[in-house]
């Protein structure tokens, strides 16, 4: 029972801790592969393929979709390291988040721009205003693999939600203050995020 009780210990602590993160610029950083939206805010999520804590950061995007229809532009952005791996392109996740409606899909090779971003572990998210203004960044779970209620969901939520307030005919004021979360999944950088996540467990 003790060591049950150890085992069941460490695997919470192991869900409950937050990855790391690194700085993320207050303005859309230039970069060949992504662009800001025109008219709404975007929002994108770097993603490891092989990354099973990952599978609930999907879910969370895809109720995000569902209940902000046409409020934001969404965009995956999986880590790919280097152009000779095929198969993690194919992977069971990428293949889920080809599923969610509306949601494009790129790969970042060797992680250029997920560095720009300050990106280092799966499932961060950041939204930024359509003039290129940080309005979030961190997780929309509230652990490791776990789908429900958060506090980086909400924020996003409330953010993509807003009632723009039309300033001129090109503008759009979005909420100065910038929101933050902690993000939950595996190292973005990881080549074999699955077996570690095994030997943790």
């Amino acid at each position: 029972m003790l060591a049950i009780g150890l085992g069941l210990h460490a695997l919470m602590h192991y869900n409950g801790r937050a990855g790391h993160a690194g700085v993320t610029p207050l303005a859309w950083p230039s970069n060949d592969t992504v662009t800001l939206a025109a008219s709404n805010p975007t929002l994108i999520m770097f993603a490891h393929p092989q990354c099973p804590c990952t599978k609930a950061s999907l879910g969370e995007l895809e109720s995000l979709v569902a209940k902000a229809p046409g409020r934001f532009e969404g965009i995956i952005l999986f880590n790919q390291p280097g152009r000779n791996f095929q198969s993690w392109t194919n992977s069971a996740l990428v293949k889920s988040a080809r599923t969610i409606p509306s949601v494009h899909i790129f790969f970042d090779y060797d992680g250029t721009v997920a560095k720009k971003f300050g990106a280092e572990t799966s499932g961060y998210t950041v939204v930024y205003s359509r003039d290129g203004q940080l309005l979030f960044s961190g997780g929309i779970t509230g652990s490791r693999g776990h789908l429900g209620d958060n506090t980086g969901f909400q924020a996003v939520l409330n953010i993509v939600n807003v009632t723009p307030t039309y300033v001129s005919a090109s503008h759009v004021t979005m909420p100065s203050s910038r929101s933050t979360a902690p993000v939950f999944g595996c190292e973005l950088f990881d080549q074999c995020p699955t077996s570690q996540t095994a030997r943790r467990n």
